[in-house]
Order: C-alpha cells, then structure tokens, then sequence
C-alpha cells in the first residue's frame, strides 16, 4: 500500500506538470494580442492584496484556506501538488480523530468492517473512470497498453493470492473474510479488461494499431515456416524410409551371397 501510494503521488505530480503547460500554452494562444486577465489582476493590485492579506484576521484566512483546500472546482483545475498534498494528509487526521473518538467507540467493530469494504470497492472501480472518458471521447490517446496490462497482471496475481488463502484457511478450519476482497478483485480485472479492449479493439490508438499489425505478420511468418517445414519434414520421412528399405534389402542380397559363395568352396 506504501509503494502504491508513492506511485500514485508521482503520477499526479507529473498530471500537474502537464495540466500547467497545457493551460500556460491555451493561456499564450489567447492572450495573443491582449492582456490576459491574470496578469492585469497580479499587475494592477499587488498592493492591494497584500492589505488584504494583512487585514483578514488568521482564523478567517485559515477557514478560507480549508475552504479552497477542500473545494471540488478547485481540486479538479487550479491545485497544485503541495496542495494535494495537504489535501491528503488533512483528510487523513480528519479520519483517523473521527475513527478514534466517534466511530470506533460508538459501533465497534461494524465501522472498520465499513471501512474495508468501501476501500475495497474504491480500489476495485479504479479503471471505471478512464473506462467513461474513453467513450466520451471514443478515443484512449494517452493511453498505455503496457500499464493497463500491468494493472490486468496485478489483480490477477491478488486474486490467485486470496483463492489460496481461502482455500488454506478453509481447509484449517478458520474464519476468513477473502470472499470480500476476491469479488474485488473480480469487479477490478472486469474493468480493467474492459479497458483493454477499448484500447485494442474498440478504440486503438496509432501505436496498438502497429503492434497488431507486427503480431499478425509474425504470426502469419510463423505458420508459414511451420508448414513448409512439415512439408520438409513429411518429404524427409518419406525418403529416410524408401533408403532404409532399400539398404535392408541390398544387406539381405549380400548375406545370401556370402552364404552361397562359402558353401561352394567348402571342400566335398
């Protein structure tokens, strides 16, 4: 869960790098001859937002910045990853106070049963978004068939690790909750196969298209040779088998020779 997390926060620190540079290109091709209205509000009051920086008392500026922090809009378009960040890690303390000193004490054991069924179901939709923006665009530019493979291979490997553990746990006689985290498990490989196939079949892109092509000459390259080779080979058995024939018959014509060359010079 450690490296997952670690991996998925340099993924969204690399769509930010690309989120800025697309929005400061849209930024220069419409500022093209005119003043863009960020910079005419950063040029025109820098004065005036620092005395209003002064002015706001520090519980008014700290709910305002919560309120930013924590605001669908600007999650989507103007965070940055310091930001999300922060977003993470307040979210955090906020479940981890609640859980200690609400939920947990309240109902017991019911709360984290909760818990790891909603994680759960989170973590087995994870391709159901990119499985939406595909249709909507019809089209997975962007898209890598490798990491979707990867993502394919994983919940594969989680999912023979749960079956087993069931099965050993079951055969134990112990109690196990692995039903929960193999139906997971199955809702994830369904999505991410049905990722798979927008990308190779619905909706492939200029690069899969290639592959496929490379595929389908290799595998017409192979069954040629293979046949001419079954050929080659059929041709060999057969003439393998008329030179034994024929030398199995002239090794008979020379031990019948050999006998009948000796018995004449025998003496009477």
């Amino acid at each position: 869960s450690i490296a997952m997390i670690i991996v998925q926060l340099m993924l969204l620190h690399g769509m930010i790098l690309l989120r800025r540079r697309s929005s400061t290109t849209i930024r220069r091709v419409g500022s093209a001859g005119q003043i863009s209205p960020t910079n005419s509000i950063n040029n025109s009051s820098p004065n005036d937002s620092r005395g209003e920086r002064r002015s706001t008392p520090p519980m008014r500026s700290t709910l305002i910045h919560f309120k930013h922090l924590f605001s669908p809009s600007r999650i989507l378009k103007q965070h940055t990853f310091l930001d999300f960040v922060e977003l993470l890690i307040v979210s955090s303390m906020i479940v981890k106070v609640a859980f200690d000193y609400h939920w947990y004490p309240m109902y017991g054991d019911q709360v984290v049963e909760s818990l790891k069924n909603v994680s759960i179901f989170l973590e087995s939709c994870l391709a159901l978004p990119q499985g939406i923006r595909n249709y909507r665009n019809k089209s997975t530019d962007g898209l890598s068939l490798f990491m979707v493979l990867g993502w394919v291979g994983g919940d594969a490997f989680k999912l023979m690790y749960f079956v087993y553990n069931m099965l050993i746990l079951s055969g134990e006689g112990k109690q196990n909750d692995c039903a929960t985290f193999i139906a997971g498990c199955l809702v994830a490989i369904f999505f991410d196969l049905l990722v798979v196939f927008q990308l190779t079949v619905w909706y492939p892109t200029p690069g899969v298209l290639r592959l496929r092509s490379r595929i389908e000459m290799a595998l017409r390259h192979w069954k040629t040779n293979k046949d001419d080779r079954g050929d080659l080979l059929g041709g060999r058995n057969v003439t393998e088998s008329q030179d034994g024939f024929v030398l199995r018959t002239l090794k008979r014509v020379t031990c019948c020779w050999t006998r009948g060359t000796r018995r004449a010079t025998q003496p009477s």
